[in-house]
């Protein structure tokens, strides 16, 4: 049995229970469209893994497995 392809980004990123329940796109089930919400797009952004792995969310591999055109 293969393992189940993510849904959202909490799950592609394994985030655990502690940062979701921090996090506005699990809050308000954006998974899809996290950035909007958790993202760059904001001065101080919610997203974990933008505060520390990168600084923009299109650089972020959930971002580019969505959006894979984005330019």
């Amino acid at each position: 049995m293969s393992k189940k392809e993510p849904q959202n980004c909490w799950e592609f990123w394994n985030c655990n229970i502690r940062v979701r329940k921090k996090c506005p796109a699990y809050i308000n089930n954006l998974g899809k469209d996290c950035w909007m919400i958790a993202g760059s797009i904001t001065k101080d952004p919610a997203c974990p893994k933008l505060k520390h792995q990168f600084r923009n969310c299109w650089q972020c591999d959930w971002f580019k497995k969505l959006k894979p055109d984005f330019k």
